[in-house]
């Protein structure tokens, strides 16, 4: 094979900022599929059941709503800024403060933004990220599985990063007898943490993929305060609430469940530049590489799925796919294993693989600053940053 040489103003417009380029030999094409392989959801119909119980359980004694404005007022930890990530050169990076810097209780996994969320790209003035979390223990007992949590970070002042986790949690009981859960799923008799392995942020919902079953929706504008700090419980017990220690929670409003075609939904983010906007998911899988992404479009009003049949689905050939993002018919995908890549493809198109940080996750995309967001999952190596592509 012909060795290519590159200058320096080359490299600086062919590549991410400090990544090297690696041989396009092997790499694969995006093949679209739609028409062979579609992906079918099923809204479960829970919405009006559980927005009843959510307003039963704001009346109640013990807990009371708040919102993600009031979130962002109460931010009790600290990121530290940071220059450089194995590999990379980011634009914007950070490390977690000390304690979810070393935990191997939780796993951070998905990343969105109110870039992705809302045009105005921000809340109340501030531009934020969300991060999910899974707690690493599966348990026999649903009350003892904490689930997923989100990070809620102010990254407006890069060096002065602030965050809350918040605790994702599912309505239960009725009307009447209002109550609320953690995220979870059972398997193989254990109860599992709902695994975020990535998240979407579209106007007042955020969508949570869970693994082989669709997108479960959580409202944004239902985020509530309970009363007490106990970390062993969580749910409302008489006059008083908790959430695992937590302050607040976001609560679910809704199930697409998986009816028809596959999936793994183990990522997720949105498209902007697609008319309608529009989610995509993907699958992780290692070592093969029949992982696919998929395409669902977004009612820009109501910023719910406009149809539950997937528009598009894609063939990637790529093996062991964390994240993908897409805009204006370009795809950047990351892929983890023993040397991480992150891949530029475009439909029947050429595609450009470089390298990646070790440990990568989802992705999330800037709309107004062109840059993408990611993540690193490992203990004592986790942060979040951004690049320009």
């Amino acid at each position: 094979m012909k060795k290519r040489f590159y200058s320096f103003r080359s490299l600086g417009i062919l590549l991410l900022i400090g990544v090297l380029p690696l041989s396009e030999a092997r790499a694969q094409k995006l093949k679209e599929c739609s028409a062979k392989k579609p992906v079918v959801l099923e809204d479960d119909g829970s919405w009006e059941k559980n927005s009843n119980i959510i307003s039963s359980l704001i009346r109640k004694r013990g807990i009371s709503k708040s919102s993600l404005s009031n979130v962002l007022k109460d931010l009790n930890r600290k990121g530290k800024r940071i220059w450089w990530i194995d590999r990379t050169r980011p634009r914007t990076a950070f490390r977690w403060n000390w304690g979810d810097f070393v935990t191997k209780k939780w796993m951070p996994q998905g990343i969105s933004s109110s870039m992705e969320g809302w045009s105005r790209g921000t809340v109340s003035g501030k531009k934020v990220l969300l991060v999910s979390w899974y707690s690493k223990t599966n348990t026999s007992t649903e009350s003892a599985q904490r689930g997923c949590r989100i990070s809620v970070i102010d990254i407006s002042n890069p060096n002065k990063i602030r965050y809350r986790h918040i605790l994702l949690v599912v309505p239960k009981g009725s009307d009447s007898q209002p109550n609320f859960g953690p995220a979870v799923r059972k398997t193989g008799g254990l109860y599992a943490p709902l695994k975020g392995g990535g998240i979407a942020w579209y106007g007042n919902y955020l969508y949570v993929p869970e693994y082989r079953n669709g997108f479960r929706v959580f409202d944004l504008r239902l985020i509530m305060k309970v009363s007490t700090y106990n970390s062993h419980r969580c749910g409302r017990r008489g006059n008083s609430s908790s959430a695992f220690g937590y302050k607040y929670i976001l609560p679910q409003v809704a199930h697409y469940r998986l009816l028809e075609g596959g999936g793994l939904f183990n990522f997720a983010s949105i498209d902007r530049s697609t008319r309608p906007h529009s989610i995509l998911s993907g699958d992780y899988i290692y070592p093969g590489n029949e992982g696919r992404i998929y395409r669902w479009s977004l009612n820009g009003r109501t910023c719910k799925l406009s149809d539950t049949k997937s528009t598009q689905v894609y063939s990637t050939r790529l093996k062991g796919m964390q994240g993908s993002i897409s805009n204006d018919r370009v795809f950047w995908t990351n892929c983890s294993g023993f040397w991480p890549r992150i891949y530029r493809q475009t439909v029947a198109g050429s595609t450009r693989a470089y390298r990646w940080p070790i440990g990568p996750e989802d992705l999330s995309y800037d709309v107004k600053r062109g840059d993408i967001w990611a993540l690193k999952e490992f203990a004592w190596n986790r942060y979040v940053w951004s690049v320009r592509p």
